[in-house]
């Protein structure tokens, strides 16, 4: 009443829930987009960053466990091919150090066997020698006793003899050898 122009609102029923339905699909279209978008950017951020750093991480710890025959992929990324060139140095570094620790480790067990023979073979010469000359020097000095017989004179100059022999006879065989 106290306004002069008067408004009548008709509207259909039928055409506002259409209106609304499709607002709402809108909404729902642009939000799935907005969501599919999201999943592709995440896939991309996925390949080109988290997956080469989990790659060079495994690497690294391989690396560290000394898992030499375990490789991977050359990254894309500029940056992560200098850290994957890198690791790879210290692959390298590491694999040779392991390789000439291993060398060493052949070649000290070669010189152990090598000490023990050598120890075995001067005790086989002192062994070898040491007995015959003591039983030389034995009778040599029962010889020079005032009261020896000249039987026994001759039996332990035959002993003599044979002592020498075999003295003589080690030596020969050791300058063969």
């Amino acid at each position: 009443k106290n306004y002069p122009l008067e408004m009548i609102v008709v509207y259909d029923k039928e055409a506002s829930y259409q209106q609304i339905s499709n607002i709402f699909f809108k909404s729902c279209l642009f939000i799935l987009v907005v969501v599919f978008a999201f999943i592709i950017l995440f896939k991309q951020v996925y390949k080109k960053i988290v997956e080469p750093i989990t790659n060079l991480s495994k690497f690294a710890m391989k690396i560290s466990e000394k898992d030499f025959l375990f490789n991977i992929e050359k990254p894309v990324s500029k940056e992560f091919i200098d850290l994957f060139n890198i690791l790879k140095s210290v692959k390298d570094v590491l694999e040779k150090e392991a390789n000439l620790l291993r060398q060493l480790e052949i070649a000290n067990q070669k010189i152990s066997t090598e000490n023990f023979n050598k120890s075995s073979f001067l005790a086989a010469i002192s062994h070898d020698i040491r007995n015959p000359l003591s039983a030389i020097m034995s009778f040599s000095h029962l010889l020079q006793d005032e009261d020896v017989t000249k039987e026994e004179i001759k039996e332990w100059s035959k002993d003599i003899e044979n002592c020498a022999y075999e003295v003589l006879q080690f030596i020969n065989d050791l300058m063969d050898v």
